[in-house]
């Protein structure tokens, strides 16, 4: 979670000589310009759980409280990941579960200039770019077409988000219609 346990990962990871050995890190949260600038350099993948944005970002919330401010707004930097070319997946860890609730976390980031759009945030829990394995992103996929009521409360929420009407989403083609909204 702490920039410095990360920092002894991609250290790790600079020690290591050979194509095809990859690493993801998970709970990647604190992170600085620099060390988001070795982990792309490194092409360390990272893990991060944006409802954790809602449930403790903020000027007065848990981050600022027990970090200080400094080290509250290195926290959870998502658009200075994305900026960096950086490889990076969304999980809940279960609290709340579902992506719906980091979505709004990864769109209202507290930190200025961290939060990214609503149809970013979604790929981030779906397709990923690559970001963690195929087997992995099967699953996902395969839990969210299951659940096209889920499907339609992620519309909802891009809808009043981007305070605009856009078309129904149907469990066959929901990526795309997002993505070309």
């Amino acid at each position: 979670i702490g920039d410095r346990a990360v920092a002894a990962a991609v250290a790790a990871r600079r020690g290591v000589v050979g194509d095809g050995w990859g690493l993801r890190i998970e709970h990647a949260e604190v992170l600085d310009d620099v060390l988001i600038d070795e982990i792309a350099a490194a092409g360390i993948v990272l893990s991060v759980q944006p409802n954790f944005i809602r449930n403790w970002g903020g000027e007065d919330g848990l981050y600022a409280q027990r970090l200080g401010r400094d080290r509250w707004l290195m926290t959870n930097p998502l658009r200075s990941l994305a900026s960096a070319g950086v490889a990076y997946a969304f999980g809940s860890d279960g609290m709340p579960p579902g992506p719906l609730f980091g979505i709004g976390g990864a769109v209202r980031h507290p930190v200025p200039g961290q939060s990214i759009a609503p149809a970013a945030a979604l790929e981030r829990y779906t397709g990923c770019g690559g970001a963690i394995p195929a087997q992995d992103v099967q699953v996902i996929h395969q839990h969210h077409a299951k659940q096209e009521e889920q499907l339609q409360e992620v519309q909802f929420v891009l809808q009043e988000i981007k305070g605009c009407t856009a078309p129904a989403v149907s469990q066959h083609n929901h990526n795309d219609k997002i993505k070309n909204q």
